[in-house]
């Protein structure tokens, strides 16, 4: 089973970069800035898996903005939307 964390969205202003982190997505933005000669912003984030990650990266492969896997050509708004459908799942599971 995939260990809980924190699947991330960051954005240099021009795409978004979908990660998972174990620790504070702060964090990860702050190692990411600190490579980047642009201005990194932390959209936000979801408690969430790899695999939660994963799942976002095949949605959004075709929307690669690097042909990699983890930066996507989409708005803030749409990152918005993902998190908030992302986390509405985990809220919605009944112990």
């Amino acid at each position: 089973m995939s260990q809980l964390g924190e699947v991330y969205f960051i954005t240099d202003g021009f795409a978004v970069k979908v990660g998972f982190t174990k620790r504070k997505p702060e964090n990860r933005l702050n190692e990411m800035q600190t490579g980047s000669s642009q201005k990194l912003k932390l959209i936000g984030s979801f408690p969430g898996t790899e695999r939660d990650e994963k799942t976002i990266h095949k949605l959004w492969a075709p929307l690669s903005a690097d042909g990699g896997t983890e930066w996507f050509d989409v708005t803030e708004n749409a990152a918005h939307k993902m998190i908030h459908k992302m986390r509405s799942r985990y809220l919605s599971v009944k112990i």
